[in-house]
């Protein structure tokens, strides 16, 4: 199958497919990675919006706590909020640091499909080079077979046997001297 010989129109059709395949490819990625940007942006957004929320409620709790315990406790207390404050923001940074990764991940996977897509366009380039100049060597060996099949014929006309320059068009049905 790979070294079978493929006409004009299946070579076309195989590469037309591939560009398009390539194609929906990369916009899909693209469309993933839009996504997945905005929901990082939504999540640190949440993120700020629920310190903002810790923050204040710590600070109501002090306000209130503050009236019931001595100094000693009342320390112990602001302590163990801020203990409970860089704790949730180490949490926080975590996962921020797992939505980085995955987002970096992602980039080489896209830098990897754009690689991809560049060597799928320049073998594109490559083939169509090469099947244009396949069809200028068919078109001048069937020229020159047909000149000399022409001069080869019976003497019975005369232009044939002086041919020189042979035009012909498969799509046209038509020969030309």
């Amino acid at each position: 199958l790979c070294k079978s010989k493929l006409d004009g129109h299946e070579s076309a059709a195989r590469l037309i497919q591939i560009r398009l395949d390539t194609q929906f490819q990369l916009r899909d990625t693209l469309k993933l990675q839009d996504e997945r940007k905005r929901d990082l942006k939504i999540l640190k957004g949440k993120i700020k919006s629920l310190v903002k929320k810790y923050q204040s409620k710590s600070q109501q709790l002090e306000e209130i706590s503050s009236g019931l315990y001595s100094d000693k406790e009342s320390a112990a207390v602001r302590l163990h909020q801020q203990i409970g404050y860089i704790s949730s923001q180490i949490d926080a940074l975590v996962k921020d640091l797992g939505i980085v990764e995955k987002i970096r991940e992602l980039s080489a996977v896209k830098e990897k499909l754009n690689v991809d897509i560049s060597t799928l366009k320049d073998d594109i380039i490559k083939i169509e080079f090469a099947q244009k100049k396949r069809r200028e060597e068919v078109y001048r060996e069937v020229t020159t077979n047909a000149l000399e099949i022409l001069k080869l014929d019976l003497p019975w006309q005369e232009d044939f046997e002086k041919a020189e320059n042979l035009d012909y068009s498969f799509e046209k049905d038509s020969i030309s001297l």
